[in-house]
């Protein structure tokens, strides 16, 4: 099974008026899996079919039908498919604002805004075998039905169902738990900033010394913790988040392979039609014609 990552998403979740957006997604039917990032609205999934794994911080945790992901903001996650089968989910993610609460309001201060700022975190995933699981699911389902609308009247319901949510879990014995930072993620949170310079500087020519240099670590240190935190070598990530830009051209642009490959930084053709099958699975050709097919 190939794990993709990235980091902190520079897509814009919603808008003002807007603060949310939702996604009917499939792996590896409508993309290959979703890499590894962080983003500072909560994230609400839903399993509709076939089973796949998130990626949260440190864990990797198996995914099945009806189970239910509330990912809080900041927090590193990814989502991949089980290899034998595909995987379907829907999403919304939303900002705070959607819950506009103020200070001198307790149920947003004793609430709402330790999820929102993990102090307090949500069991994850929330499946089927606790006590209320059909009445968050139904909340869910709520959910998802009115962002996909998108209509000015479906937001006072959707807004509604999410308050109603957060009730739910927080009334649920077991679902909700006050937060300790462990090593594992002050260590996450130091290598953060790396993440975010690959993203920025993939196409460029980058080497383990500038990276460690991010983090002020020798370079054998820097290159045991990445490993250690995120499954992977510095590299093979730096690889993957190429590879990762390589497939949103070829999906979404007439552009060349070549000026792919280059402008997602493989500067060597031969080691970009590579990297390119061994992440993905498949040639780029066939990748192109798939995205058009689908």
């Amino acid at each position: 099974m190939q794990n993709l990552y990235a980091i902190k998403e520079k897509c814009q979740h919603g808008s003002i008026q807007v603060p949310y957006s939702y996604y009917d997604c499939g792996i590896p039917d409508y993309f290959t899996s979703v890499p590894l990032h962080w983003h500072s609205e909560m994230e609400l999934n839903y399993i509709k079919s076939g089973n796949g794994f998130f990626k949260y911080e440190d864990q990797t945790i198996s995914a099945k039908p009806g189970d239910i992901f509330l990912i809080q903001p900041n927090v590193l996650h990814a989502i991949m498919s089980d290899e034998h089968s595909s995987f379907f989910y829907d999403t919304i993610v939303f900002h705070q604002n959607m819950l506009v609460g103020s200070y001198d309001d307790r149920c947003y201060t004793d609430i709402l805004l330790p999820i929102f700022s993990s102090r307090r975190r949500v069991l994850v995933p929330v499946s089927q075998e606790p006590p209320g699981y059909h009445e968050l699911h139904d909340s869910v389902r709520t959910i998802m039905q009115c962002a996909h609308k998108n209509l000015a009247t479906s937001d006072l319901l959707l807004k509604s169902e999410l308050l109603r949510l957060f009730y739910l879990l927080a009334s649920t014995p077991g679902l909700c738990t006050e937060h300790t930072v462990s090593t594992e993620s002050r260590m996450t949170e130091t290598l953060q900033p790396v993440l975010t310079y690959i993203q920025k500087h993939h196409s460029e020519s980058v080497t383990i010394e500038q990276l460690a240099k991010i983090t002020h670590m020798s370079s054998s240190y820097f290159m045991s913790c990445f490993k250690q935190n995120f499954g992977l070598g510095a590299i093979e990530y730096l690889n993957q988040v190429r590879i990762r830009s390589a497939c949103d051209l070829l999906r979404n642009t007439d552009r060349s392979i070549s000026d792919i490959a280059f402008d997602t930084g493989f500067h060597n053709l031969s080691n970009f039609n590579r990297q390119f099958r061994t992440k993905v699975g498949c040639s780029h050709q066939t990748y192109r014609k798939e995205s058009v097919l689908s």
